[in-house]
């Protein structure tokens, strides 16, 4: 899943952060919170892609008006550092102008918005997946609770050591299958 250029190690504490969190008890569970990190690690891809994306266009609208200033990558979040350029632009104008172009002329931030959705979804699907597998686990657990207290001669599976107690000897009735040849 991770890909040439990111991080192995921060995929591994984006797992291992979740396995802390959610203390996966079971197969499904465990295959469920891959599941999650996975579809996490997708969308924060896609964030990043995002954010290339809108560079890149920048930076070509800037060549294409000659504005060699600030190139909109300078870590501030909100776009405003400032510095207005040779334009008399401020920041989040070129991010508008560079947005209406990559909403207009390419398919990039469409597709970009429908993965996101579904990586959104996958996350959710699999913590519902986990939320109704410790469901259907503590229903099961509280049935065999009542079922014992309102028995309590009957054995618990657990205390049974044979398959079918008070039976020792095979069905003298049956015929065991013969393997084929």
């Amino acid at each position: 899943m991770v890909l040439y250029g990111e991080s192995d190690d921060r995929f591994c504490a984006l797992l291992s952060s979740l396995e802390a969190e959610l203390h996966p008890e079971t197969g499904i569970e465990s295959t469920q919170t891959e599941i999650m990190a996975i579809a996490h690690w997708r969308r924060m891809r896609l964030w990043s892609l995002e954010k290339a994306l809108y560079i890149q266009e920048d930076r070509k609208r800037r060549a294409a008006t000659g504005d060699f200033g600030n190139d909109g990558d300078d870590g501030n979040a909100d776009g405003d550092d400032g510095d207005d350029g040779d334009d008399g632009e401020t920041p989040i104008m070129h991010f508008a102008r560079s947005f209406r172009s990559l909403a207009d002329e390419s398919r990039a931030m469409e597709l970009l918005n429908r993965y996101e959705t579904r990586y959104g979804r996958e996350y959710l699907r699999a913590l519902a997946c986990i939320n109704n597998q410790r469901a259907r686990g503590n229903a099961d657990r509280q049935k065999r609770d009542s079922d014992a207290k309102a028995n309590p001669n009957v054995p618990k599976i657990s205390e049974r050591t044979e398959p079918n107690p008070g039976r020792t000897e095979p069905n003298p009735g049956r015929t065991e299958p013969k393997p084929a040849l």
